[in-house]
C-alpha cells in the first residue's frame, strides 16, 4: 500500500483534511484572490505543522510510533 492511502495515515490526519481543504477553498477562492495569498498560505502551511508536531508528541508519549 502506498504511502498515501495508508490507513493509519488517513485516520489520524482527517481533522487536518477537514480544515486544510476548506480553508484553501474559501481562502483561496472566495475571501483573498487578490490579497496577501503569501501570508495566509504560510498561516495554514504554520498550522499543518503544529498539528503533525503535536501528533509525533501524543504517539511519543502514548509509546505507540507509527514510524517503526
Amino acid at each position: 500500500m502506498t504511502w498515501f492511502l495508508n490507513e493509519n495515515l488517513i485516520t489520524r490526519n482527517w481533522p487536518l483534511f477537514i480544515f486544510v481543504v476548506p480553508t484553501l477553498a474559501l481562502g483561496f477562492c472566495i475571501t483573498i484572490p487578490e490579497g496577501c495569498i503569501a501570508v495566509f498560505a504560510m498561516a495554514i502551511a504554520g498550522a499543518c505543522f503544529t498539528y503533525w508536531l503535536g501528533q509525533k508528541a501524543v504517539l511519543k508519549i502514548g509509546g505507540h510510533d507509527a514510524q517503526s
